[in-house]
């Protein structure tokens, strides 16, 4: 469309310039088209114009007020059109071009992300603060232009009327200078302005097609002297508004701004939602205007300010975000100790990755499509990318001025952003690899700032909240950081890091939030296992650190080694501190013991610097675990001997230490191993240390005698243990003799060795027969008032072994016992009991028994057993073959009862009489009994015998009674049977031989 004069001209470009049509329109200022819907304006009011159809739909005046007022003077250039018009200056919030923002557009020159220079000094100054990024939302890309003649400091200062100045275009007068503004938002809406004067606040209204107001309404500071809507290039890089709603494009307009003590002219920036209507918030990009050899005619217009679109893009590199992307050592111990020379080429291959840097590049680069001048400047107005805007937020949220406060950044703040990050991604398909790198960078600084106030409060003493602690979790998890960066920021985690001397690099804008933290905290926290308020934030870095344990071969992990050598050993100190209040003992399922069981039973790759530090901790038990990982089984005892013999274990995971090694020794196949362990512990510990060459389930296998001469060299005092393992669990009798020997010889050396222990023996006999009914027997009373002295012990095990029903007892040599005990036999008796019986000699052993010792109960078990197990074990069960006939017992027990008539006490021998007969009746005859028994006694005391004997004669009787009667039923039976047989065969005639002749 072409305005000329009272028409405007429709031309259709094609291979060439067609006219095809013309409009009736006077006084036309304004004209956009989108499709065949135009919208067009005079100086008075906008109206919609069918191209097509040429019908016209009247709209709104572009002054609200009725009435007009005339200017005498104008200038005949559009504001637009005044590249040197008036210059707009402002001491205070105005923009000074950043050299790492700028981008020269000088004649001749195309080195973007350069610095400007100005009479040979650098113009450098800052606009990389989160203040200005929050604030502004754009970038502003500047150049000085080339005109010989530049604006004097005396100029710089402009009066207000020259901002208010009434401007006239194209000899058509303005109502109090507005003139109309009209752009297209989309194929189907227009935005156009309406106010009342120059410097009071305006609105911008969205038309349709059909003249009907849609979405909201904007509110301009002042009424916009030019007005550009600039839509979004691409993901990364696309301008929000701070409330993160969806848009459609982005609001520029040059307006009036009055700060009450000057007034300028700035670029006001506003975002239309697509949803939720135009959206409200705002952004200011304030313009210092450089004017050192202004003229006197150029005062007047150091308060222009031109916006236009132009005709080509520029791509523009903002080198302030690439270098918050650039990898750099991180400012901690872990890079103090590293040989800068002798690590360069690393270094260099860190810094220098072109893949890399090419990426960074991307990130960094904008597209900027829009020019800003003014006097003697022009810039590249383009918007600042997704990672600077979210990154000045975040560099927001810290408290950098509050050296008070307990939490280290604004949670609320850093959460929103990740949260925006979130919205974001959802709302993008199929997001670009630059979005990803970009979204990672922003997460990975966001996870670590909560990560780090955590630890603050931490620190402080404060508990963080569970749900804070699961987002701070969640958002490593989706920012994938380092682990050795968390592990950094806990002194008691970065030991092993520290000594390694590792560089470990890190984008720098990370670094920069550590750095902070550091000199907040005036160094790094040390958690204190009693502190309550460390243990949640201990849980998750070590959830975050098993879940990066599980990436070990990963393709994708860079520098494999040394990165899990340093996550096994942080993990293990993170374990070791929550494992500190656990009770002493064995792990409790599910607990943190139980989790560092599992860490060094999978394997870790920091194995000395374990052993180092689980030595240095005192947990030697952990220590045996790593060497069973490895199979290194003699480290493994030999870390367990440590702990048996008294070394200090915290954890006391090993429990009983001898039956630990014991099992342990019966599942190794290597007999040196076995054998040397073996006899350590059977030298310590006999009863347990003989299991290892005497248990038949063992892997390895040893000779009796081969055990016997070692156990003599190099422990003597387990032989004896050994040779009980043999014969009485292994049941192999042929040692039993040895065994004896070993019984007698301290027995023997006993008696001999001192008179106190003879003394004691004699004791011993007086005081059991002194003992009033009922009583224990002999060998119970020993144990349980004389068993002290290890000569003592050997005697019961002795009386066991000789008393007792198992095939060793069989076959000892009894002769050769004998002679050693008949020496001592006043001092044995209970010895020469049990040795008589296995003689045959039932009477004396009796004898002694009844009349030596008083041990009456084992005199009547002699009876029934036949003299088998008189001492022996009481849990031993008697052979079938070696229970005694009813007449061998009976002969037994008549001896016995002998022995009690004879006993001296008159109360016990009627005692014990009564009871033998009344306990054991049928081995008795009742005539024998009273023939022996003295007139005199009552028969009340052997009422039980009596009464048994008539009740047995009574039943005999009432047996042969019966079986009589049985017998002649028999008898009439058979007689019956006889007589009908007979009958059956009839009545035969026999002739004598006298009557046949």
């Amino acid at each position: 469309m072409i305005c000329v004069d009272k028409l405007m001209h429709l031309i259709r470009l094609g291979e060439k310039a067609k006219r095809v049509g013309t409009v009736d329109l006077p006084n036309c200022l304004k004209a956009v088209c989108a499709g065949r819907i135009a919208c067009v304006a005079n100086a008075e009011s906008y109206s919609l114009l069918d191209i097509v159809e040429q019908q016209q739909i009247p709209l709104f005046d572009i002054n609200t007020e009725t009435s007009l007022v005339p200017t005498e003077s104008y200038d005949s250039r559009s504001p637009t059109e005044s590249l040197h018009a008036k210059e707009s200056a402002s001491e205070n919030g105005a923009f000074v071009p950043h050299e790492t923002f700028s981008a020269a557009i000088d004649a001749g020159e195309d080195n973007f992300g350069g610095e400007r220079k100005r009479d040979g000094k650098t113009a450098a100054s800052s606009c990389d603060s989160p203040s200005f990024l929050e604030r502004n939302g754009t970038t502003l890309e500047t150049s000085e232009s080339m005109a010989e003649d530049s604006l004097s400091d005396q100029d710089k200062e402009v009066s207000h009327s020259s901002v208010e100045k009434e401007l006239v275009t194209n000899g058509n007068k303005r109502l109090n200078g507005l003139w109309p503004n009209a752009v297209v938002v989309n194929a189907s809406e227009f935005l156009l302005t309406t106010g009342t004067a120059i410097t009071d606040p305006a609105v911008g209204i969205f038309i349709n097609h059909d003249g009907d107001v849609v979405r909201g309404t904007l509110q301009f500071s002042s009424y916009p002297e030019n007005l550009i809507i600039d839509e979004i290039s691409t993901s990364h890089s696309a301008p929000s508004s701070p409330s993160e709603l969806e848009y459609e494009g982005t609001v520029l307009a040059v307006v009036v701004r009055n700060d009450g003590d000057t007034v300028a002219k700035s670029i006001e920036i506003q975002f239309i939602g697509s949803s939720a209507g135009a959206d409200t918030s705002k952004l200011f990009v304030d313009v210092e205007v450089h004017a050192n050899e202004a003229s006197p005619d150029t005062a007047e217009a150091v308060n222009d300010l031109g916006m236009s679109r132009a005709t080509a893009g520029r791509s523009l590199v903002l080198p302030d975000i690439m270098a918050r992307m650039q990898n750099v050592p991180m400012n901690t111990h872990l890079s103090d100790k590293y040989d800068e020379h002798s690590n360069e080429d690393h270094i260099s291959r860190e810094l220098g990755s072109g893949q890399e840097q090419y990426f960074q590049q991307k990130l960094s680069t904008v597209i900027g499509s829009l020019l800003v001048w003014t006097v003697n400047s022009v810039w590249w107005l383009a918007p600042v990318p997704i990672l600077g805007r979210f990154d000045a937020k975040l560099d927001m949220a810290l408290h950098l001025d509050d050296q008070k406060a307990t939490s280290f950044v604004q949670r609320e703040k850093v959460v929103n952003v990740l949260q925006s990050i979130s919205a974001q991604d959802h709302r993008q398909i199929a997001p670009d690899e630059l979005s990803f790198l970009s979204d990672q960078y922003l997460v990975q600084k966001a996870s670590f700032m909560l990560w780090l106030d955590a630890v603050s409060q931490a620190a402080a003493g404060y508990m963080t909240y569970q749900r804070d602690l699961e987002l701070t979790e969640q958002s490593l998890i989706d920012g994938d950081i380092d682990p050795r960066v968390l592990i950094a920021s806990i002194q008691a985690a970065k030991d092993d890091a520290e000594s390694r001397g590792d560089v470990l690099f890190i984008s720098s804008g990370l670094n920069d939030v550590w750095t902070t933290f550091r000199q907040r905290q005036g160094g790094l926290p040390l958690p204190e296992p009693r502190n309550r308020s460390w243990e949640g934030l201990l849980q998750t870095l070590k959830r975050y650190l098993m879940r990066w344990r599980r990436k070990r071969g990963y393709g994708s992990v860079t520098n494999d080694k040394s990165l899990f050598e340093i996550i096994d050993f942080a993990l293990l100190e993170i374990l070791l501190l929550l494992d500190f209040n656990h009770p002493h003992g064995r792990a409790v399922k599910g607990s943190a013991r139980a989790e560092l069981n599992a860490v060094v039973d999978e394997g870790i790759s920091c194995f000395h610097r374990a052993i180092e530090l689980f030595e240095k901790q005192q947990r030697l038990y952990m220590v045996s675990r790593l060497h069973q990982g490895r199979r290194a089984y003699p480290m493994v005892l030999a870390t367990w001997k440590r702990i048996v013999e008294g070394e200090a274990d915290t954890g006391g995971e090993l429990g009983n230490g001898e039956e630990e090694i014991r099992d342990y020794l019966t599942k190794r196949k290597d007999k040196r191993l076995v054998q040397e362990y073996g006899i350590w512990l059977a030298a310590r510990n006999p009863e347990v240390g003989v299991q290892v060459f005497a248990d038949r389930k063992s892997q390895v296998h040893f000779e009796a005698p081969e055990v016997i001469n070692l156990l003599k060299e190099q422990a003597p005092n387990a032989v004896q243990s050994y040779l009980e393992r043999l014969v009485l669990v292994n049941n192999l009798s042929e040692y039993a003799n040895d065994l004896i020997a070993y019984y007698l010889d301290s027995v023997v050396s006993g008696i001999e060795g001192s008179e106190t222990s003879r003394i004691a023996l004699s004791t011993s006999y007086q005081m059991y027969r002194a003992l009033t009914l009922p009583k224990p027997n002999y060998n119970q009373f020993v144990t349980e008032n004389f068993a002290n002295d290890d000569w003592w012990k050997n005697r019961l095990r002795l009386l066991q072994l000789l008393g007792g029903s198992h095939a060793a007892a069989s076959k000892y040599d009894t002769s050769k016992i004998v002679d050693r005990v008949e020496p001592y036999q006043e001092f044995l008796i209970p010895e020469k009991i049990i040795l008589n019986g296995r003689q045959g000699r039932h009477k004396d052993a009796i004898r002694l028994l009844v009349r030596g010792l008083g041990d009456f109960d084992t005199a009547v078990s002699y009876c029934v057993l036949g003299g088998v197990k008189t001492y022996g074990l009481h849990d031993e069960l008697l052979e079938e073959p070696m229970k005694p006939s009813h007449e061998q017992q009976a002969q037994l027990f008549k001896h016995l009862l002998y022995e009690f008539l004879s006993v001296e006490d008159e109360e016990a021998r009627i005692i014990q009489t009564g009871e033998l007969l009344g306990r054991f009746p049928r081995w008795f005859q009742i005539e024998e009994v009273l023939e022996i028994i003295a007139e005199d006694w009552s028969a009340q005391h052997l009422a039980a015998f009596l009464q048994s004997a008539l009740r047995t004669l009574q039943s005999e009787r009432c047996d042969y009674v019966i079986l009589r009667a049985l017998t002649s039923s028999e008898n009439l039976s058979s007689s019956t049977e006889s007589v009908e047989k007979i009958m059956s065969f009839g009545a035969t005639m026999q002739h004598s031989a006298t009557e046949t002749e």
